[in-house]
């Protein structure tokens, strides 16, 4: 068994032509920027980038593939200069008749070709396809439902946070009132909670517990992160 340091929740925010897709992320937190700062200065192994449904992000990484930079592998993921394993993902709002407010999910997908069908999905259900953490008019069982049919993972967002959590503001009593629990694959725990708060939840127990930067820019990459040990 080997360690690997993963952090998989950065944003983009800007793509390489310059428009925006995180707003509030910083101008120089470009796709290459994440790869090239994960790898050289991070040290970070696992690279979870959440705004890759975006369709200019979707052509940065075919034109890195194109360049020999990425190497799309056979069970998941992009290898970023035979080092780095990128994996693609989408963080979404839920806000449907079911919540009590927004809650924000991470959805990660395999391979690119699922997520052009995912993105493909998700364009007649945001207003702005090309933007990060959009509010998705479906609901959370509709969109579980969905990720796994492209064979992707499911993960409900740093879930204590006051605003656009789960438990910050999304749910009474149970995760149970808008999501599926056996379509849910890992807990994000976020930088306002830890693992000894989590285990108040007994529902909470039978899920891995992840956390993650949720970084706006180059700097804040891997300040929260998880080690992983596989073979």
């Amino acid at each position: 068994m080997k360690r690997y340091f993963a952090d998989l929740h950065i944003h983009i925010g800007r793509t390489k032509s310059g428009k925006p897709v995180k707003i509030t992320g910083s101008k120089t937190l470009t796709l290459s920027n994440i790869l090239h700062t994960a790898k050289n200065q991070k040290g970070i192994n696992i690279v979870g980038i959440i705004d890759c449904h975006s369709p200019e992000v979707i052509e940065e990484i075919e034109d890195l593939i194109f360049e020999g930079k990425l190497e799309e592998l056979s069970e998941g993921g992009l290898l970023f200069e035979n080092e780095t394993l990128l994996m693609m993902g989408s963080e979404l709002e839920v806000y449907d008749t079911t919540c009590k407010g927004p809650i924000h999910v991470l959805c990660f997908i395999p391979t690119l070709k699922m997520m052009k069908k995912f993105s493909c999905w998700l364009e007649s259900q945001l207003k702005n396809i090309h933007l990060s953490s959009q509010r998705i008019y479906a609901t959370g069982r509709e969109l579980q439902k969905q990720v796994k049919a492209v064979g992707g993972l499911f993960i409900p967002a740093h879930v204590f946070t006051p605003f656009k959590s789960l438990f910050g503001k999304g749910v009474e009593r149970s995760l149970t009132e808008v999501f599926n629990p056996e379509l849910i694959d890992a807990i994000e725990l976020g930088l306002s909670s830890n693992t000894e708060m989590a285990d108040h939840l007994k529902e909470l127990h039978q899920y891995t517990y992840i956390s993650n930067s949720d970084a706006h820019s180059l700097q804040k990459i891997a300040r929260e992160y998880q080690v992983i040990q596989l073979d």
